[in-house]
C-alpha cells in the first residue's frame, strides 16, 4: 500500500500497466513529502487522466513522464484555476504548440518545461527549440507536429517573455525569413538567435550571419553586427550552432554526414568535441572527416542501408575520429549485413557491453564456418557484451551463433517469430552451458494475448525452469531466471 510510505520523497515507476498506474497516482495524493516523480507510461493509456492525476499532487516539484505511445494530446482543456506545484516538468512525447500551451496552463509555478520527441533510430534535427527566459523560466519543445504558423502564434503570444530564440530546422521547415521576419517585430527583448542544426543551404539568414562573422568582405546584418557569436560544429552538413555566449551549449551527440560546402572558412578547423558521447554514422565511412575527434565517445550508431564490409571499423578514418576501444554501446541499423562483419566490428570494440542489431538481414551460407574462424574465437573470448537486443527477423541458428559469441551475456531481447520464437526459448532455457550460464533475463517485445499464453504454457509444461518470475506489461513479456 503506497499510502503507508508517508516519508517517501522520490519515486521512479517503470513498466507498470495503465490501470495500476492510475490507481497508484490516486494513492500518491496522500503523500505529503513526495517531491520527485518519474514514470514510464505504456500503451493504451489515458493521457488526460494521467496528467490530471499528476497535476493534483500538491507537493510535487519535479516530474518526468515518458509516454511509449505516440498519440496526440487533443482534449486536455485549458486550466482555469491552476494549482499544481510542479516547477520542473520533463515530458518525452510528441505535441504541437497548442497542446504545450494547455500543459502550461496547469503549472503556474513552472520554471523549466522540456517536451522532446525522438522517433528515429538516431536524433533528427528538431523543428524548433525555444527557450523562454522570464524569472528563470525555460521552455524547450521539439517534435514533428510543429508548423510555421504554430510557431509564429506561440511566439507572438509570449513575445514579452522571449529573450532567446533557438531555431532548429529540417527540410520541412524553411528558415529563409518568410515567416521569421514578421516575428522579429514581436521580440523587443530578444538578444540571442541560435540557428541550431539548421540546414545551411536552406537557411539564407543563417548563411548571411555565418558569413558576416567569418568573411570580412561580406556585409553583415545591422542588427547582429555588434553581437558576439561563437560556434560549435554539430555535423558536416549542418555545420554550426551560433550563440551569443562565450561558452556555447554542448550537445552530447554528433551526426556525421556529407562533407560541408563551408569548409573554406577559417572556423572549419581540427576540433576535439569533448561534449560528444554518442556518434551517429548514417553514411559510408568515406564521409568521416579526421578533422573531427570525439575523445569521450562511448556510443556509436551505424545507420547504413547499403552493405557494410569487413573493413568498416578497420578504416583509418574511423579510428582517427573515434576511440573504438573506449566504446561501450554499439547499435547497428542496416538493411543487409553478414554476421562475420559484426564479428569483425566487435574485434575493434572489445569493451562493448550493449549491442543492438536493427533491420538486419543475415546470410545462411556463413553459419557453418564462422564459429571456426580465428576472429570469432578471439572475439568470443575477449568481448564483454552483457546486453543484446535483436530488432529484426531471426532464426534459431543465428541466435545460437550470437549466444556463443557473447559468453558473458546476461540480458537478451528479441521480438516474436512464428517459426523461431519457441525453438529459441527452448534453446536458451533447456541447457545452461558455458555460453548461457550468465543469462538472467529474457525480454520479448511485440507479444499479444496469444503469444503470452503460448509462452506461459511452454515454460510451465516443459518444466524448463525451477525458479523464475514472469511479468507482462502491455506488449512486453519479461522472464527473470
Amino acid at each position: 500500500d503506497i499510502t503507508k510510505c508517508s516519508q517517501l520523497q522520490t519515486l521512479v515507476l517503470n513498466e507498470i500497466d495503465s490501470q495500476s498506474l492510475e490507481n497508484l497516482l490516486i494513492g500518491l495524493t496522500s503523500l505529503n513529502n513526495l517531491s520527485s516523480l518519474s514514470i514510464h507510461v505504456g500503451r493504451d493509456s489515458n493521457k488526460i487522466t494521467i496528467y490530471n492525476l499528476i497535476f493534483h499532487l500538491s507537493i510535487l516539484k519535479h516530474c518526468k513522464i515518458s509516454f511509449e505511445e505516440n498519440v496526440p494530446l487533443e482534449y486536455l482543456p485549458m486550466s482555469k484555476s491552476p494549482s499544481s506545484s510542479i516547477e520542473h516538468l520533463i515530458i518525452n512525447d510528441n505535441y504541437n504548440l497548442n497542446e504545450v500551451e494547455a500543459i502550461l496552463s496547469y503549472v503556474p509555478h513552472i520554471r523549466r518545461l522540456s517536451i522532446e520527441y525522438q522517433h528515429r533510430p538516431y536524433p533528427q534535427a528538431a523543428l524548433i527549440f525555444l527557450t523562454v527566459l522570464n524569472n528563470l523560466t525555460h521552455v524547450c519543445v521539439t517534435g514533428d507536429r510543429l508548423t510555421n504558423v504554430g510557431i509564429e502564434q506561440f511566439i507572438k503570444k509570449y513575445f514579452r517573455q522571449i529573450k532567446v530564440l533557438h531555431i532548429s530546422a529540417n527540410r520541412s521547415l524553411s528558415c529563409s525569413g518568410t515567416w521569421l521576419k514578421p516575428i522579429l517585430s514581436y521580440l523587443p527583448h530578444v538578444h540571442v538567435f541560435d540557428f541550431a542544426d539548421a540546414n545551411m543551404r536552406l537557411c539564407g539568414r543563417a548563411v548571411k550571419v555565418y558569413r558576416s562573422i567569418y568573411d570580412p568582405h561580406y556585409l553583415s546584418f545591422s542588427d547582429v553586427r555588434q553581437w558576439f557569436f561563437t560556434h560549435e560544429p554539430m555535423s558536416d552538413e549542418s555545420l554550426h550552432k551560433l550563440f551569443c555566449s562565450i561558452q556555447p551549449h554542448k550537445a552530447n551527440y554528433f551526426v556525421l554526414t556529407r562533407e560541408s560546402n563551408f569548409n573554406t572558412y577559417t572556423c572549419h578547423v581540427e576540433a576535439a568535441l569533448d561534449s560528444v558521447h554518442h556518434v551517429i554514422i548514417p553514411d559510408e565511412y568515406t564521409s568521416i572527416n579526421c578533422l573531427k575527434y570525439f575523445p569521450k565517445a562511448t556510443e556509436v550508431t551505424v545507420c547504413n542501408y547499403s552493405s557494410i564490409d569487413s573493413n568498416w571499423f578497420a578504416n583509418n578514418k574511423i579510428q582517427c575520429s573515434i576511440p573504438l576501444a573506449q566504446l561501450t554501446n554499439l547499435t547497428i541499423n542496416t538493411y543487409s549485413i553478414h554476421l562475420h562483419v559484426i564479428v569483425d566490428m566487435l574485434q575493434f570494440t572489445p569493451n562493448i557491453h550493449t549491442l543492438i542489431l536493427t533491420l538486419m538481414k543475415t546470410w545462411p551460407r556463413e553459419f557453418s564456418s564462422l564459429q571456426e574462424s580465428e576472429t570469432f574465437q578471439l572475439v568470443s573470448n575477449q568481448n564483454k557484451i552483457k546486453n543484446l537486443t535483436i530488432k529484426t527477423y531471426y532464426k534459431l541458428h543465428m541466435i545460437k551463433i550470437l549466444i556463443n559469441l557473447c559468453r558473458e551475456l546476461e540480458y537478451i531481447s528479441f521480438g516474436t517469430s512464428v517459426q523461431s520464437l519457441e525453438p529459441t526459448i527452448r534453446y536458451l532455457l533447456s541447457k545452461r552451458n558455458e555460453s548461457t550460464c550468465h543469462l538472467s533475463s529474457l525480454y520479448i517485445f511485440g507479444v499479444n494475448a496469444m503469444w503470452i499464453e503460448k509462452l506461459q504454457t511452454l515454460i510451465e509444461s516443459t518444466e524448463l525452469l525451477d525458479d523464475y518470475l514472469i511479468k507482462v506489461v502491455n506488449d512486453k513479456f519479461y522472464l527473470k531466471l
